[in-house]
């Protein structure tokens, strides 16, 4: 289980990440501030310019993408 505190809320300085595994045990992560959308957004950027390299393949994001379509269509969401 992964609770996110202010998910939607950018720039927030106290934003932590709390995460249950299978075992019950309980870690939390601070997370850095920032505006996620933007982080993505200027990531793109610098690899179109040659300045880096994608941090994901694109398979990746599409079978990501699979998955999620896989449990909205499972809670009847359209």
């Amino acid at each position: 289980m992964l609770t996110l505190e202010r998910s939607f809320t950018p720039s927030l300085p106290d934003t932590t990440i709390s995460l249950l595994t299978r075992d019950g045990q309980r870690e939390v992560l601070e997370a850095q501030p920032g505006d996620p959308y933007r982080g993505m957004v200027d990531h793109v950027a610098t690899v179109i310019r040659g300045g880096d390299q994608l941090r994901r393949r694109p398979a990746d994001s599409i079978a990501l993408l699979e998955v999620l379509d896989r449990v909205r269509a499972a809670a009847g969401l359209p």
